[in-house]
């Protein structure tokens, strides 16, 4: 699933990301999401962001989709637009969101967007989709999960707004839904476009189970989304997102199957499930319709070429003690692994 690598170099995919992502795609990975891609000038929160609005943005994400044409495996683009929980010092810019909150890493209070800033942000994701599917991507995938904008919209602990994108689930919804259809009109009918979901923000006047699941229900009502990826958490606890070995394994399957039991399209379970027998159960039981990892990825990248082979015994384990990976990423520095040398 989506990821920052910190690969990126001024805005750019680099040769990095292509050895990176080629060898998981090598290893028999399915699917592959990019993430780490920005659709705006005024979303830059790190250095290591790769800027979708660069002029060389389509030559590289044609180069990357080449790349791992030689494997079985479908190239997915994630797009996202940080909101507030963006880097203003990066960019000279004044950070976004649906009403004047402070985010807990940058500390900045952001803007709250006016009518001309909401067209902005429904225009550039549909230029960032056209890129998208111009550079030989086979699908999007749309964040609204921790760390999205559009998260902050749906959500009740940033979203104070009094007009008609804010207040009741109906117009909180307006923005993300409008982004959906702006991006299914740019990519037309036959492209898949997929949405990451927080189904459960797990804070006092966040989104709960039972939100999400009219959420869920109205974007899938457009046809303007062929799949659904459970997520949870928000910018006040992502060390739920972000689990480490402290963290009971699984804990995110219960939200997965909330959704697929509510809706009709297929549901993407991910975030600290194990490998590869808790993976196996999620399916054989029919608590979703997929599953998703990255840590388990970047500890072992041949993990699917011995499941296959049932060499199961051979796979290394990622104990999730999140020293090569996140406390690596939160540093600003590059994707790295305790337990594998060769990533990065």
């Amino acid at each position: 699933t989506a990821h920052r690598t910190n690969f990126g170099k001024k805005g750019r995919l680099i040769d990095r990301h292509l050895a990176y992502y080629r060898r998981r795609a090598q290893g028999g990975c399915g699917l592959i999401v990019l993430g780490e891609l920005s659709i705006m000038d005024n979303d830059f929160p790190w250095e290591g962001t790769v800027a979708m609005y660069h002029p060389e943005a389509l030559t590289d994400f044609q180069r990357f989709t080449r790349a791992l044409g030689e494997y079985d495996t479908r190239n997915f683009a994630q797009l996202t637009h940080h909101g507030f929980q963006s880097n203003g010092a990066r960019t000279r810019k004044e950070t976004w969101g649906p009403s004047a909150v402070a985010d807990v890493v940058f500390g900045e209070v952001c803007k709250p967007m006016e009518p001309e800033d909401i067209r902005a942000l429904i225009e550039a994701f549909a230029r960032a989709a056209e890129i998208v599917r111009s550079g030989g991507f086979d699908g999007i995938e749309i964040d609204m999960g921790s760390e999205s904008l559009l998260r902050q919209f749906l959500s009740l602990v940033s979203n104070h707004r009094q007009d008609e994108y804010g207040g009741a689930l109906e117009n909180r919804l307006r923005l993300p839904l409008a982004v959906l259809d702006a991006v299914r009109k740019a990519v037309g009918d036959d492209y898949p476009i997929g949405v990451r979901l927080c189904v459960d923000e797990k804070f006092w006047g966040g989104i709960t189970p039972e939100e999400s699941i009219p959420m869920a229900l109205a974007m899938e009502k457009t046809g303007s989304i062929d799949f659904l990826q459970a997520t949870l958490g928000t910018y006040y606890n992502l060390y739920m997102n972000m689990a480490s070995m402290h963290t009971p394994e699984g804990h995110t399957i219960e939200l997965a199957q909330q959704l697929r039991d509510n809706v009709t399209i297929p549901v993407m379970a991910a975030d600290h499930i194990r490998f590869p027998d808790m993976a196996e159960s999620v399916l054989a039981d029919g608590r979703a319709d997929a599953v998703g990892s990255v840590r388990a990825l970047i500890c072992d990248p041949d993990m699917v070429v011995k499941l296959r082979a049932g060499d199961t015994d051979t796979i290394r384990p990622c104990l999730k003690d999140n020293q090569g990976c996140l406390g690596r990423i939160n540093q600003g520095k590059a994707l790295g692994c305790t337990f594998n040398p060769q990533v990065g």
